[in-house]
């Protein structure tokens, strides 16, 4: 602290050679403050309900998932349509591929009652007969 005219200022000498310099010049060039990424592109798709060209379509659209192209999938993946297991299982590679891209939304249609009265079950036990699809159906029940 030094005393003046106007009461005590604090004095600093400043070296240019010293460290700390060098750092804040740095600084002042955007060395040391990482700059900022672009921010990812987020799609929500929801409401599929087992219709794969649909969903398909929606991703071309949309675009794969990736680092810079985040989607989540909101709910109702199954029922009403032929191909949900199809329209499950591509959400979940993804999932496992590209887990902090991919967010799966669990929605009504991903419960054991609606997969039971609106065609998910029927669609297993059709495709893969009563044995195996009822194993597959209890498995799918436990992803749910």
């Amino acid at each position: 602290l030094k005393w003046g005219p106007k009461g005590y200022s604090s004095v600093v000498d400043i070296n240019p050679n010293s460290p700390a310099t060098k750092i804040q010049s740095r600084d002042r060039q955007g060395l040391l403050e990482p700059k900022p990424k672009a921010p990812p592109k987020i799609t929500i798709v929801g409401d599929i309900h087992g219709h794969f060209q649909d969903f398909l379509h929606l991703i071309q659209l949309a675009g794969n998932p990736s680092t810079s192209n985040y989607i989540i999938f909101n709910g109702d993946f199954v029922d009403r349509g032929a191909w949900g297991l199809e329209v499950l299982f591509t959400m979940l590679a993804w999932k496992l591929c590209l887990p902090n891209c991919v967010t799966m939304v669990r929605g009504n249609h991903e419960s054991e009652y609606c997969t039971s009265a609106y065609g998910f079950k029927n669609e297993m036990l059709k495709k893969y007969g009563q044995y195996q699809g009822a194993r597959l159906y209890s498995r799918c029940l436990t992803v749910f």
